[in-house]
């Protein structure tokens, strides 16, 4: 009871976050159809002035110091330190204006870390702070791994179409997002579809994960995956319909509705999931508000309720509650951010909150505590990816990223 009791009185007022990086990614970026993952993207719509050939990049160097407690609070704390190098860079070039090529490398040292040290929760899962030591999907080199690369071609100024391996991103939610259906496509070799008429947006997807195939070298088109969305935009909504369809992992179909009620937006999802390895049909569903904030400070609010069909298990139901102020320059860009996810299936869950500031230019410290609580065996705590599998946690992180993009 004593080491709970400390935790909340932490976890409600000291601030926390990895990083302003972290801090960024605590609430989900939905709807986001990410062309390019780097500072200073190319831009969306190029015109006749554009360069035929641009490059990019980011460098950007981390470290962390981290100490907290696996349980009971008169434990000796497990403490770290984390640190590493990490060079992103790309080109996009588009030699005439109906195609562009896209492509991202990046490397980290040391090599064995693929991830920052994070403080973030994504779609539900724990990710306290994280140390992710994965082999890259495509990899050039011992030291570089591909990270995306695709070709864009328009037909008729409307058609697009998409070939190669990118990041997709579906879904309204942002502290939950089960209508991102489509993650895998940032893992193989996909072909997308995009078409514009009046009011729809009409996206198909041919995804080629390399895992999905019994032979990688003779792959079946019956082991791809397929996936559609039709949204319907008016001034008053946004509805849509999603599918996708793969043999070894299932099928999920969504449903979704947005509108604008008095400055808050209301967004609902309903999931049907059909998971090959229980051969059986989950019902689930999402329920959300944001909002944007003017009193008592500047910032967002957002509130979810999750029914996670998706563990085969109707009963998983999850809220979350976040907050996070924007931006104030006058206090060194300070930023602040709280974020709660609670199970009510097992009565575990996890709060982070933190701040970030800007001391100098380029330059972004963070100071965070995330907490994470529940019974042995409950969601979040066989979720929490914290390295010293820490429940209760403080950090103090230094960030510098330098960014140029450059064209010829």
């Amino acid at each position: 009871m004593k080491s709970v009791l400390v935790g909340l009185v932490l976890a409600s007022f000291i601030a926390a976050a990895t990083s302003a990086d972290s801090l960024d990614n605590l609430f989900n970026q939905a709807n986001q159809d990410t062309i390019v993952k780097t500072p200073g993207p190319p831009v969306e719509n190029p015109t006749l002035d554009r360069p035929v050939f641009l490059y990019f990049g980011n460098l950007q160097t981390q470290g962390a110091f981290a100490t907290g407690w696996e349980s009971a609070m008169d434990q000796s704390p497990a403490t770290s330190l984390y640190y590493y190098l990490h060079l992103k860079g790309g080109i996009d070039v588009q030699p005439i204006p109906q195609a562009r090529l896209i492509g991202t490398f990046s490397t980290y040292l040391p090599q064995e870390l693929d991830s920052s040290v994070i403080s973030n929760l994504q779609d539900g899962s724990t990710q306290s702070v994280s140390t992710i030591s994965t082999v890259p999907s495509v990899t050039t080199s011992n030291v570089l791994s591909l990270d995306e690369l695709f070709l864009d071609y328009t037909v008729a100024d409307s058609l697009v179409f998409r070939v190669g391996k990118f990041v997709q991103t579906w879904g309204y939610g942002h502290l939950f997002n089960p209508g991102n259906i489509v993650t895998t496509t940032s893992e193989g070799v996909n072909l997308k579809g995009f078409v514009t008429s009046g009011p729809f947006e009409i996206t198909g997807l041919v995804i080629g994960d390399s895992e999905f195939f019994s032979n990688k070298t003779h792959p079946l088109a019956s082991e791809l995956g397929y996936a559609g969305q039709i949204n319907f935009l008016s001034g008053f909504f946004t509805a849509g319909l999603s599918a996708y369809e793969q043999i070894k992992e299932g099928a999920t179909y969504d449903a979704s509705i947005k509108t604008n009620v008095l400055g808050t937006d209301f967004y609902a999802e309903g999931l049907e999931y059909y998971l090959t390895s229980l051969q059986s049909w989950t019902p689930g569903a999402l329920l959300g508000a944001y909002r944007v904030l003017q009193w008592p400070v500047p910032g967002k609010a957002i509130a979810e309720y999750w029914i996670n069909g998706s563990s085969g298990n109707s009963a998983d139901r999850s809220i979350g509650l976040g907050f996070v102020t924007d931006k104030i320059a006058s206090l060194q860009d300070f930023q602040f951010k709280v974020k709660w996810l609670h199970s009510l299936y097992d009565g575990s869950g996890q709060v982070v909150t933190g701040v970030s500031f800007t001391p100098f230019p380029e330059m972004d410290i963070g100071l965070g505590v995330p907490w994470t609580y529940g019974d042995n065996g409950s969601t979040y705590i066989l979720g929490n990816t914290d390295p010293e599998s820490r429940r209760l946690a403080v950090f103090l992180t230094v960030n510098i990223s330098l960014s140029f993009e450059k064209g010829k």
